[in-house]
């Protein structure tokens, strides 16, 4: 009887934990964000506004966050993960393939799905996704080592041999 209502305790507990957080991170939203008065200048009054086009060329993109639009590359065939130079060539090739792809893009952030469909070995797949970061942090320089983000998951959908790409874009500073 005494377990029971330790069970019972400790995920009331957790529940209340999860409740505390969520008040906790809505305030901090709410205290973080611009309110109307922050818009009214010296004297209390709403300055006239205008807007104003600007276009500037930058020959470098200055990273302040990653686009939500991504850049997705299907069945990448990779049978060697020790070929970096083909693999390069296989990822270029395809992002060229793509009209909302860019091979002159930096990316944030880059999410690699392993083959396992017909392995069934997770850790083996996680690993193989793992290795085609590696290979593609060493010789593409639209993937920088401190500054992409790079994961691999499993794809049960597709064989070993194949791996699916979401790429995230850095957005240029405008």
């Amino acid at each position: 009887m005494a377990n029971k209502r330790s069970r019972s305790s400790s995920g009331s507990l957790a529940g209340w934990l999860f409740a505390d957080l969520a008040i906790v991170l809505a305030i901090a939203f709410l205290q973080s964000s611009i309110g109307f008065s922050d818009a009214l200048d010296d004297d209390g009054v709403l300055p006239e506004i205008t807007t104003t086009t600007t276009t500037t060329a930058q020959s470098q993109y200055s990273e302040t966050g990653v686009s939500i639009e991504p850049c997705e590359i299907k069945f990448l065939r990779v049978p060697n993960l020790n070929n970096n130079e083909e693999i390069k060539a296989n990822v270029i090739s395809k992002i060229s393939e793509q009209t909302n792809c860019s091979t002159e893009e930096f990316y944030g952030v880059v999410l690699i799905f392993a083959g396992n469909a017909d392995t069934n070995d997770n850790e083996g797949a996680r690993a193989r996704a793992g290795d085609l970061c590696e290979s593609l942090f060493e010789t593409w320089v639209a993937m920088k080592r401190l500054s992409t983000y790079c994961e691999g998951f499993k794809n049960d959908g597709i064989d070993s041999d194949y791996f699916n790409l979401t790429l995230f874009p850095y957005i240029p500073n405008p």
